[in-house]
């Protein structure tokens, strides 16, 4: 049932090249290990974005890692409470690259309707993370070689969220994914 959920939908986005029979054998006869459909996913993944690359797609692309990105974004806060010093809320933080790379990534297609609007959708994600502080790790100690070269040994940044700031980002993840999941985004 599921699998066939899967061909319609990348037949409905025009995928339906990397969704082939050879997938779908490799999915039915999947071994019982979670490393073999972990595999399978990756294999998918990048088979998607060289698709779409060689196709010159470029906005389905971004449609696609945006809705992505929001949709593990939206697994991860609804089961993570904020907790001071979690490498789990430390990650999410970490996410503020992500998404100024993403948001770069749809400007490059701002000029498509369906990508503008999805921009609108997710700016209050956006402005979030640009708020959010980057904190210089005090552990970071430069060294001098030879009175010219300066290196860095050990540190790096991090991004700083406080409670507030998580709760006002994961009440507006939860509800910017619901607007596209109920509106049906189409591409």
């Amino acid at each position: 049932m599921y699998l066939n959920t899967v061909r319609m939908l990348s037949q409905d986005i025009g995928l339906s090249d990397v969704f082939n029979e050879s997938l779908v054998y490799r999915i039915e006869h999947l071994s019982p290990e979670k490393d073999s459909l972990i595999a399978i996913s990756n294999d998918t993944y990048f088979d998607i974005i060289r698709y779409l690359e060689r196709n010159d797609r470029p906005s389905t692309l971004a449609i696609i890692a945006a809705g992505g990105w929001i949709e593990c974004m939206y697994l991860v806060v609804n089961l993570t409470d904020f907790e001071e010093g979690s490498l789990t809320i430390q990650k999410i933080a970490n996410q503020k690259l992500i998404i100024s790379n993403l948001w770069k990534f749809l400007e490059q297609n701002n000029d498509i309707p369906t990508i503008a609007s999805l921009m609108e959708d997710i700016k209050d994600i956006v402005t979030i993370y640009k708020n959010l502080e980057v904190v210089i790790d005090e552990s970071q100690v430069p060294k001098t070689v030879d009175n010219e070269k300066i290196i860095v040994v050990g540190g790096s940044n991090k991004i700083k969220i406080t409670e507030a700031e998580y709760n006002d980002l994961k009440k507006v993840i939860i509800a910017t994914r619901n607007k596209l999941t109920i509106n049906n985004v189409t591409l």
